[in-house]
């Protein structure tokens, strides 16, 4: 558990994890999330890091067999790529370090809720670099795979909680801008609300709103 909140503080900072206990508290009366829509407006395709894979059942048939994965996430990875998924990942001395997919098409969902993927957005999503390969730049390495792998006449597109200030730093490294702030409000688990900012209005902007 310390560990737990030491990597949360870490990624998040500390005000962000005292928020996020404050809003554990009032849980039972008010609920509030909230998500930044990104896009990349342009890119082009390049060369990626030759210890970025492409992920296939056959290796997860592999991690399998030699325990290298935990079955929860070989479940999450498998029903990934059964649904319009492309996943990429790193090794290191045998072990899996570091992972993300690319959603192609269909619904995304991000917390409890749902969004209606319009035609040629592509979305990144379930980046994670284990605890003891961080620092190594692999979040990096895998998001420029995953832009490399999305057709240059398609948006990549990412959706971050505004807390994860180190996710939001490496997709704005990497070309990605603010375009959209979606936020969910509920109230005694009955009354919700949904509100969304364009924080850069134009044509990517109304492309991303037809799917909410």
């Amino acid at each position: 558990m310390i560990r737990k909140i030491k990597d949360q503080v870490k990624q998040f900072g500390e005000k962000a994890v005292l928020q996020k206990f404050l809003r554990h508290l009032v849980r039972p009366f008010y609920k509030q999330y909230s998500q930044i829509v990104l896009a990349m407006p342009a890119h082009e395709h390049c060369d990626i890091n030759e210890c970025v894979k492409r992920m296939s059942s056959t290796e997860l048939n592999y991690w399998s067999e030699r325990k290298l994965i935990r079955e929860d996430d070989l479940q999450r990875f498998s029903k990934f790529l059964n649904e319009s998924c492309n996943g990429f990942y790193i090794e290191e001395n045998g072990e899996l370090a570091a992972w993300g997919f690319v959603q192609t098409k269909g619904q995304y969902q991000y917390g409890r809720y749902f969004m209606e993927m319009p035609l040629k957005v592509h979305i990144l999503k379930n980046l994670f670099v284990k605890s003891e390969y961080r620092g190594k730049s692999y979040g990096k390495l895998i998001n420029n795979a995953r832009v490399n792998d999305i057709p240059a006449d398609c948006i990549p597109v990412g959706l971050v909680i505004p807390e994860n200030r180190y996710a939001l730093r490496n997709l704005k490294q990497i070309g990605f801008e603010e375009f959209l702030v979606v936020k969910h409000v509920t109230w005694f688990s009955k009354f919700e609300r949904r509100k969304i900012t364009i924080t850069q209005p134009g044509e990517i902007a109304t492309i991303l709103l037809g799917g909410f």
